[in-house]
């Protein structure tokens, strides 16, 4: 019916399946409708005919939308041209509805919007949904300040992006949010990015969605995800393994892959105490800072990283702050277990670390070379300064320098006996273990490795 028209049908797996289950006999019949009503946006007419009447549009081989479509009969009509006239008649007035709230959305200024979301509960304890547009816009500027872009737009944009809810449109076809509010930006002059960035900022929606498609847009994204989360977790709502009525789980999910997917270098655990600043409740952060961690764990793990380098890396005392850097410090990782250093360097860090959690607390103290009397000791007081020399540099220098001193530190343990009977030999000894443990874990807690 498509091709016999040169056009291409709509590729609706979900249409397709509900209507094959609602008919018996099915047969596929071709119409049409006024060309007039293509000034609508074209997704606005394609809700319509589908959610209403279970149409399928057609595109020309340039993909646009034609003024025609396709429905399925129950039957085989003996009169299929009055079939096809039934179909023409009762799509005009549902296209007229969408073109009649499209031109009445355009007629209110986007201020009046604002206004209207005022009036607009989001969350009982968290305000309106204008209270949100206004924390949004906030972080938004933050985050597009870390990031070198616009700051102006980005909070404009996130002061913007929620103005469709309050649209004829939207409440008629709500899965159109955003995608309205995109233009009706453009109506009223906003730029180009701003109007982009109000449909993009739902990006992603689902796992292997597309992902927000400017740094704008990506501002705006996690501004509305992070406020949500630090919100709800800090009225002491987070999800529960039975309940999570605002998906905060797929909202997470959709930071981490933003944070590593476009990439975003940013400073998620700055970004999150921002946001609490800006709720009226105390929000603690580090509960949806670990919710978070949790996703990108399971996230990468799911892509076939290594647990236990995740874990190595989030088992740092300074923890995980940026999901870009840390993804790349496990890759980092995952190519220094390729090394024979790296063998040596597990088995001494699991070794000092099960030393000193049987010590005495007070073994913490100060090294004091007059205590040495093997030359080893000299020598890996030389290696844990090298490593510390270079803690401000990225992890493959650091773990260079870590391969380096491999050798060392297994020689230590063996021409070493820690826990002496002389007691200033061994608290000596135990101060170095603990210096040396202090910095290799400020790099990864490799005692995790497998």
């Amino acid at each position: 019916a498509a091709s016999a028209r040169s056009a291409i049908a709509a590729d609706d797996p979900g249409l397709l399946e509900e209507v094959t289950a609602l008919t018996e006999w099915p047969h596929v019949l071709s119409g049409d409708f006024d060309p007039k009503f293509l000034a609508v946006p074209e997704e606005a007419l394609i809700s319509a005919m589908r959610e209403h009447q279970r149409y399928f549009h057609l595109r020309d081989a340039a993909g646009q939308l034609q003024p025609s479509f396709l429905t399925v009969a129950n039957l085989d009509s003996l009169q299929p041209e009055q079939v096809i006239a039934g179909n023409e008649r009762v799509i005009r007035p549902r296209l007229a509805d969408a073109q009649f709230f499209y031109n009445k959305d355009l007629q209110k200024p986007l201020e009046d919007a604002l206004g209207q979301l005022n009036q607009v509960v989001f969350q009982n304890e968290l305000g309106s949904f204008g209270d949100k547009a206004r924390r949004i816009s906030a972080l938004a500027g933050i985050i597009a300040k870390s990031l070198g872009t616009n700051e102006a737009e980005a909070a404009r944009a996130g002061l913007l992006a929620k103005t469709d809810l309050v649209s004829l449109m939207v409440g008629e076809f709500p899965e159109l949010q955003g995608i309205m509010g995109s233009y009706y930006a453009k109506a009223q002059g906003e730029s180009s990015v701003i109007a982009d960035s109000i449909l993009g900022h739902y990006l992603p929606r689902f796992s292997g969605d597309e992902l927000p498609s400017s740094m704008t847009a990506c501002a705006v994204a996690i501004a509305d995800r992070i406020d949500t989360l630090v919100g709800l977790f800090g009225i002491g709502q987070p999800p529960t393994g039975s309940k999570d009525p605002f998906a905060l789980r797929r909202q997470s999910l959709a930071v981490v892959r933003i944070c590593i997917e476009a990439p975003i270098d940013l400073d998620l655990m700055a970004l999150l105490r921002a946001s609490a600043r800006l709720h009226t409740a105390e929000c603690e952060t580090a509960p949806v800072m670990a919710y978070i961690l949790d996703r990108f764990e399971n996230l990468l793990t799911e892509r076939g990283a290594k647990w236990d380098s995740i874990r190595a890396i989030r088992a740092r005392p300074s923890g995980i702050h940026n999901l870009w850097t840390a993804l790349q410090d496990i890759k980092s990782l995952d190519r220094f277990r390729e090394t024979d250093a790296s063998v040596l360097v597990i088995t001494a860090q699991k070794r000092v670390q099960n030393i000193i959690d049987k010590a005495e607390p007070s073994a913490t103290g100060t090294i004091n070379p007059a205590h040495f009397n093997v030359p080893v000791e000299a020598q890996l007081i030389n290696c844990i300064a090298s490593i510390e020399a270079v803690r401000t540099e990225s992890i493959d220098i650091r773990l260079a320098n870590v391969a380096d001193s491999a050798e060392t530190i297994d020689s230590y343990f063996k021409e070493v006996m820690v826990m002496d009977e002389n007691l200033a030999i061994r608290e000596n000894r135990l101060n170095t273990l603990s210096h040396l443990n202090q910095v290799l874990t400020d790099i990864a807690a490799f005692n995790l490795l497998q």
